[in-house]
């Protein structure tokens, strides 16, 4: 009986997901929505894991699917819904970056990416450096404002020579990391969608080619996705073979029927149903301080203010042993799980609070290049919001506020 009623709930997400896409694609630059970006992760990312919980009864028992399924269809329809509903400007003084300081800044950022590339390239071929992976990112990420601030500078200033060198200086090197180190899908849609939106305002009539070229993207992406542990594997320095050598159609199929899983460290819609079930089963939740934690282990260095310390402003929550032991810091937990461990089966307000500032920040985009970036920051990283951890997106919220 559970296993038909999961069956039945499956199908009612699969049709929900395929609505939201169906209508923001319908809608004028819809594509660039944070609904149309999550109900794609869904179905092309989070979909096959559901199935292949289904295939593995010995490792998932049938009996954890009702609360995962129950806060997945209403997670993403609360988002929908929180995104939808009408945001009011009470007043016309929104915070904005002076005209004058946007060229400086695109280009004292520009480097951001470089700089990153030099660490994580170091990284990869074994050599230490004193940076730590967290502060690396960082410097990602001035490189993804300065090439979202250049994006937002052309919507009304013409493309010139120095531009083009801030749009390469902050590219190229996103793009080294993705394809010639890591395989990282974050960077390859980051870019995609950003360039997108460019074409998309510079030539506002060819939109619906733009629009079916990012969707095929998309597409193409998430299957690609689907085999991202072979294609990373492949392009370490020791593989003997090359992307060309994947066999992406039988990755398909092996994806549906358990090739997902890890016997390490699980999978992560899999953890997301067993720490649901933990939580439920215990009766414990965290009423959000994971947003909290997230930011201490962000953005307070251990360096400076020392590991005890550091440790002693972190709230502790019992799940958080149960899912370390789950994941083995290799797979992650999803935003789902975030949801649910937050606030049980009304979880789906985390996501219905999360869509609202998006909402809030894209209006007062129309008017200011400061919230303008700030969304599309946010948005580059809403895909891994649903496939990793929702941290990830409010940790781009904490970022530009320090900055």
């Amino acid at each position: 009986r559970d296993l038909h009623l999961s069956i039945h709930r499956q199908r009612q997400m699969c049709i929900r997901d395929s609505y939201m896409i169906y209508y923001y694609y319908r809608k004028p630059m819809g594509i660039f929505s944070p609904v149309y970006v999550i109900a794609f992760m869904s179905l092309g990312q989070i979909l096959p894991q559901l199935t292949t919980i289904y295939y593995l009864p010995h490792v998932y028992n049938p009996s954890i699917l009702y609360n995962l399924l129950i806060t997945m269809i209403s997670c993403n329809l609360a988002f929908m819904i929180g995104y939808e509903r009408k945001v009011t400007l009470k007043s016309n003084k929104i915070l904005d970056i002076k005209s004058s300081w946007i060229k400086p800044l695109i280009i004292l950022f520009a480097p951001g990416s470089l700089i990153f590339d030099l660490i994580m390239s170091a990284s990869h071929a074994g050599i230490k450096t004193a940076t730590d992976g967290v502060i690396a990112f960082q410097f990602q990420a001035l490189g993804y404002i300065s090439l979202i601030l250049t994006l937002m500078y052309l919507r009304e200033n013409k493309l010139t020579l120095w531009l083009v060198g801030c749009l390469i200086l902050s590219t190229l090197p996103i793009l080294h990391y993705a394809f010639g180190i890591y395989g990282s899908r974050l960077s390859t849609f980051t870019v995609a969608l950003l360039y997108a939106y460019l074409l998309a305002i510079k030539f506002p009539n060819r939109y619906n080619l733009i629009k079916k070229i990012f969707t095929i993207f998309f597409i193409v992406g998430c299957i690609g996705s689907l085999s991202i542990s072979e294609i990373r594997t492949n392009m370490g320095k020791d593989s003997q073979n090359s992307i060309s050598d994947i066999n992406f159609i039988k990755n398909i199929k092996k994806s549906f029927t358990g090739g997902s899983y890890n016997e390490r460290a699980g999978m992560d819609l899999g953890n997301a149903a067993l720490g649901i079930d933990y939580c439920f089963q215990k009766n414990e939740y965290n009423y959000g301080s994971f947003i909290w934690n997230g930011f201490v282990f962000n953005y307070i260095p251990k360096r400076l203010v020392g590991e005890n310390i550091k440790t002693s402003l972190i709230i502790p929550f019992e799940a958080d042993k149960y899912i370390q032991a789950l994941t083995n810091g290799i797979t992650c937990t999803t935003g789902y799980y975030d949801a649910f461990s937050a606030f049980s089966w009304f979880g789906f307000f985390v996501f219905y609070f999360l869509a609202r500032i998006f909402a809030w920040i894209r209006k007062r985009g129309s008017y200011s290049t400061l919230y303008m970036t700030l969304f599309f920051y946010m948005l580059a990283n809403s895909t891994v919001g649903v496939t990793h951890g929702l941290q990830l997106i409010f940790a781009k919220i904490e970022f530009l506020i320090l900055l």
